[in-house]
C-alpha cells in the first residue's frame, strides 16, 4: 500500500449481530494503547516505513481514542495492519470502517490508503484480494474522518481485514 505522510486510522469496527468463534461482531479495536499498536492486530512491514502507535493525535473526536499511524517521506511503502478473525455469517450485511485524517501536511500532497478484506490474515493473500476502500487523493488536517464500507458476506468464516 502507498501511503504518504501520515495517515492515523484510530477505530476498525463491523456490525451488527453478535457471533460465535474469532472476535464477535460488533468488533471494534482502537489499533493502539500504551504505547504499543494493539496485539490482536498484525504490524507486517516490507518496507522501511511502517504503523507505529500514534502518541500525539488528538483522540477527542467521538470514536477515536487511540491509534496508529504511518509516516511517509518521498519513498514507496509496503506495511499494513491486519486485523485478528473476525467470524462473518453468509448473506449477512455487514459494515467496516475507520476514522482517518492526514497531519502535517502543508505541502499538500494527496494521501493514499486502502481496506482489504480476505479469509486468511496473510499479507500477500490480502494484498490479492478487491478493496473495499480504495482511496488514492486523501488530505484531511484538520480532523478525523470516517470511512466505512457496507457489504454481504458471500460465505460464512474467519475474515481478516488489512489497512
Amino acid at each position: 500500500m502507498n501511503i504518504l505522510l501520515r495517515i492515523l486510522p484510530a477505530v476498525a469496527l463491523v456490525m451488527p449481530s453478535a457471533l460465535t468463534g474469532a472476535e464477535s461482531v460488533p468488533y471494534a479495536s482502537d489499533l493502539g494503547a500504551n504505547y504499543n499498536i494493539s496485539s490482536d492486530w498484525q504490524n507486517v512491514t516490507r518496507s522501511e516505513r511502517y504503523w507505529e502507535y500514534d502518541r500525539n493525535s488528538d483522540f477527542s473526536t467521538p470514536g477515536t481514542s487511540g491509534g496508529a499511524i504511518h509516516t511517509w517521506d518521498q519513498k514507496t511503502v509496503d506495511a499494513m495492519l491486519i486485523s485478528p478473525a473476525i467470524a462473518l455469517t453468509e448473506g449477512t450485511t455487514y459494515t467496516v470502517g475507520f476514522w482517518v485524517k492526514t497531519q502535517g501536511n502543508a505541502a499538500g500532497e494527496k494521501e493514499a490508503f486502502k481496506l482489504l478484506m480476505g479469509n486468511e490474515g496473510a499479507f500477500d493473500a490480502l494484498k490479492a484480494t478487491t478493496p473495499l476502500i480504495d482511496v488514492t487523493d486523501y488530505r484531511n488536517n484538520d480532523d478525523f474522518e470516517r470511512r466505512s464500507a457496507t457489504f454481504t458476506a458471500t460465505a460464512s468464516g474467519d475474515t481478516y481485514f488489512g489497512i
